[in-house]
């Protein structure tokens, strides 16, 4: 830590921090896919299985790199940020009757947050090759924000009433 209290990484400790991001969001996107599943949701549901397919993709990347990205704990790296990763998705967002613009949306959400992470993450780095994988990590989560945005245009508005459901599921306890 600076005496500004900001977190400085190592190279190591950066790239545990990706790969815990990238891991955790697949996890959670395979999390809100099962929670469409369950409510027949299946459009919705694939494409939260497409978003975490990509993102454990870059996780497995980032485990190419030969660093034990697993070693660390990304909590430590976190001090004082809330207990979710930057990139994953908070599933109390999630909404049985969602339509794809919404999972997009949400999804964009995420991409954001982690592109204004890494700027923050880059801006800050003393160390060269740490500011240069946050920018390209920054630049990247731009470029997968876009993607969204485009997918996002193609794709009709939700119609006001997406949530009203006449018969909706009931909790038995």
């Amino acid at each position: 830590m600076t005496a500004g209290g900001e977190r400085r990484y190592s190279v190591q400790e950066f790239y545990a921090l990706l790969y815990a991001m990238e891991h955790e969001a697949a996890e959670r996107y395979d999390e809100l896919a099962n929670q469409m599943e369950t409510h027949n949701n299946a459009p919705v549901a694939s494409l939260f299985r497409e978003l975490a397919a990509i993102e454990r993709k870059h996780a497995v990347k980032l485990q190419s790199h030969g660093q034990s990205v697993q070693a660390i704990r990304p909590r430590d790296l976190l001090l004082g940020a809330s207990f979710e990763l930057p990139e994953t998705a908070p599933l109390d967002r999630a909404h049985y009757l969602m339509t794809p613009a919404h999972a997009l949306a949400l999804a964009l959400e995420n991409e954001e947050q982690a592109a204004r992470c890494f700027d923050a993450l880059a801006a800050a780095a003393p160390d060269d090759e740490v500011r240069k994988l946050a920018a390209d990590m920054a630049a990247e989560e731009h470029r997968h924000a876009a993607l969204i945005r485009a997918k996002l245009a193609g794709l009709p508005e939700p119609p006001a009433d997406w949530d009203q459901d006449l018969d909706p599921p009931r909790f038995s306890e």
